[in-house]
């Protein structure tokens, strides 16, 4: 009797999981995928070359990637104006760099060092808040009569942060009123209409031909931003032969011109010897 009691308990556990979890599971997928948060902090050690290189970094990560960047003067905001001298207490120590981050609520710290000796040295460290380590580094030593360029700027990035990060997305919609309509994306079939939102790689530009077999094809040159959704709405226009094109529309005028001519020869005084209507016969 125990095992059986034990046996339903448990096949009740079961079927209550399967109608209590599934939705649980679909509510947590349906939610939006939280970016990394990453935060640019600038320590300089006497040394005024490379102005504003923290905010620059951070304007480029903002442009290259998927995270969420906070710059400089966000967190000045943040945490006042007194910022500036918590990271230069910290003098650079990854853990206290840490903290830092975690107060406002970063997962990873850029900390750009600005030093010189005879050259500029600018060393990158990514920080992980959360495990208070250094999660890659990046040093150059650059002449004080260099220009950084955000190529530059971009090129030391993607050093120092996982590809994955840089590869932003846009969406393509595409909507038509006529379904079946095959699309195509730089010439590769992606379905038929109705047809769900395309996931594509931004920032690009990307040629949309719509077709269907009795419509007139639908061709366009769309630009998508990253982040961005770029809805397309095909206008697909059946095929409709000219009416002056059609033989039969010919022949049946050729008839028309036919009567009219005969039919004003008999209304003439003297009829003429019948001949060929010219232009009609040769149809």
């Amino acid at each position: 009797m125990r095992r059986h009691k034990g046996a339903t308990a448990l096949a009740l556990l079961a079927w209550l999981l399967s109608v209590v979890g599934a939705p649980l599971a679909t509510a947590r997928a349906d939610e939006p995928v939280r970016r990394r948060v990453i935060a640019v902090l600038e320590y300089r050690a006497g040394t005024t070359g490379a102005p504003d290189l923290g905010r620059r970094l951070a304007a480029v990560l903002r442009a290259t990637t998927v995270l969420t960047v906070l710059d400089p003067d966000d967190l000045r905001r943040a945490r006042g104006t007194g910022v500036d001298d918590e990271i230069a207490r910290c003098l650079g120590a990854t853990a206290c760099v840490g903290r830092l981050g975690n107060l406002v609520d970063a997962d990873e710290v850029l900390l750009v060092g600005v030093s010189e000796l005879g050259d500029l040295i600018v060393a990158l460290r990514r920080i992980d808040v959360g495990e208070r380590a250094v999660a890659s580094r990046v040093a150059e030593s650059i002449s004080r009569d260099v220009v950084l360029t955000d190529a530059t700027l971009e090129a030391w990035l993607r050093r120092l942060l996982p590809r994955e990060d840089f590869l932003r997305t846009g969406t393509i919609v595409i909507t038509s009123a006529i379904a079946g309509a095959v699309v195509e994306v730089d010439g590769m079939r992606r379905g038929v209409t109705p047809l769900a939102p395309l996931v594509v790689d931004t920032p690009a530009s990307y040629a949309i031909r719509v077709t269907k077999p009795g419509y007139i094809a639908f061709t366009a040159r769309i630009q998508v931003p990253p982040d961005a959704t770029v809805e397309v709405q095909p206008n697909l226009v059946p095929k409709q032969v000219a009416w002056y094109r059609k033989w039969w529309v010919w022949a049946l005028a050729g008839t028309v011109i036919a009567g009219a001519t005969i039919g004003g020869t008999l209304l003439q005084e003297d009829p003429p010897t019948p001949t060929s209507v010219p232009g009609v016969l040769e149809w």
